[in-house]
């Protein structure tokens, strides 16, 4: 059904992970965490740009002094600018860890502004997604503010700067965490939320504007570091980590409607690896990447998807 050409794109050793992708300004530009090791004390955020989706060329690396940095997300914000969202943790004895989320603005994806501090201390906004001029996400309650149950809450915000709660505890059933966004032409918007207790099953949300009532539905999946892309003909596609027999990372489709997701490709991964990100090209080819320690230390990979 498809044909892949796989490329590594960090192999210099240390911890190369958490990847996001996003056209920008006739560009690529792919962002991932560099540090150590999975946890530790010294994660900086690379960024690379490709003109093609092949030839990757470093331009900047972004830091906060005193603070791991991980999960960098990619967006293009209201006024055409590209956004880095990230979370910034201080690590401390007996797991007592601070976190802060940011902020990055850029107008080249060079020079950076920031970082802004945005949304709730201990509060993990994972993921910020744009429609009509606002961006939305869920965040995740760690550090101080983790209860039992855990929980998601809904932020938004009309500058990617000051962000408001619009749902309080929008879920907190089975630890639920990480999450992906996608919004229909009319609005009406879509979650595909990880949980990590209970069942386990990953949840599929749905939402209309003012998006303060949700409707969930089990997946019937175990799931990690999802992302979800709607392509040209209306086909909802979602790269994940899956867990059933070998841990992998694979892309997969999702109908929305019956909530039913099917592996269609898995990409060369095992061991530590997944939290991917899609892009179309113009002739209608998919770019993904995702991490992967299948080779040894954990590395970003592009892949270059074709319909064969």
């Amino acid at each position: 059904m498809f044909h892949s050409l796989i490329e590594r794109i960090s192999c210099d050793g240390g911890h190369c992970a958490f990847t996001s992708m996003q056209s920008f300004d006739k560009s690529l530009f792919l962002a991932y965490r560099e540090a150590s090791a999975h946890v530790s004390h010294d994660g900086v955020i690379s960024i690379m740009s490709s003109l093609d989706g092949q030839s990757w060329y470093p331009v900047c690396k972004v830091s906060v002094e005193g603070q791991d940095l991980r999960d960098p997300k990619l967006s293009v914000n209201h006024n055409g600018k590209l956004c880095l969202l990230a979370a910034g943790v201080i690590r401390k004895k007996a797991h007592n860890n601070i976190l802060y989320n940011y902020m990055w603005v850029s107008e080249n994806g060079v020079n950076w502004d920031g970082p802004y501090p945005i949304a709730e201390q201990d509060m993990w906004l994972w993921r910020s997604t744009w429609i009509w001029g606002r961006c939305y996400g869920f965040a995740y309650c760690v550090g101080s503010k983790r209860e039992s149950p855990r929980y998601v809450s809904l932020y938004g915000s009309e500058n990617g700067i000051d962000f408001h709660v619009i749902v309080d505890h929008a879920f907190a059933e089975g630890y639920p965490n990480e999450h992906a966004m996608l919004f229909d032409d009319d609005g009406k918007a879509w979650c595909l939320l990880r949980r990590d207790d209970d069942s386990q099953t990953a949840m599929l949300g749905s939402s209309i504007p003012p998006y303060t009532d949700w409707n969930w539905r089990p997946l019937g999946v175990l799931l990690g570091g999802p992302q979800m892309l709607k392509g040209p003909d209306g086909q909802v596609w979602v790269g994940a980590r899956l867990y059933d027999g070998v841990i992998r990372t694979s892309l997969c489709t999702l109908d929305l409607d019956s909530a039913k997701l099917d592996e269609v490709l898995t990409l060369p991964s095992g061991g530590d690896c997944s939290y991917p990100d899609m892009v179309w090209l113009e002739n209608g080819d998919m770019l993904m990447s995702y991490y992967s320690s299948h080779e040894g230390s954990s590395s970003v990979y592009v892949a270059h998807i074709q319909p064969d």
